[in-house]
């Protein structure tokens, strides 16, 4: 259990660039790593002309 926040940025055409993994409390830098790999390779809404958004987002692991 935990949370993973990762940071990237939506460029043209709605590219993730600089995809990283801002913190980490999971204990796994692997899930970390993965699951920013994953984002990087998708695509998203396109930001205003001229613009890239900044996007941090939390995943957040609970144990049952």
């Amino acid at each position: 259990y935990g949370k993973i926040e990762i940071k990237w940025h939506i460029e043209e055409r709605g590219r993730a660039t600089n995809t990283v993994v801002k913190s980490n409390t999971v204990g796994d830098k692997q899930m970390g790593d993965c699951i920013a790999r994953v984002i990087h390779g998708l695509t998203f809404p396109e930001p205003p002309p001229d613009q890239i958004a900044e996007v941090i987002y939390p995943f957040v692991f609970t144990s049952q």
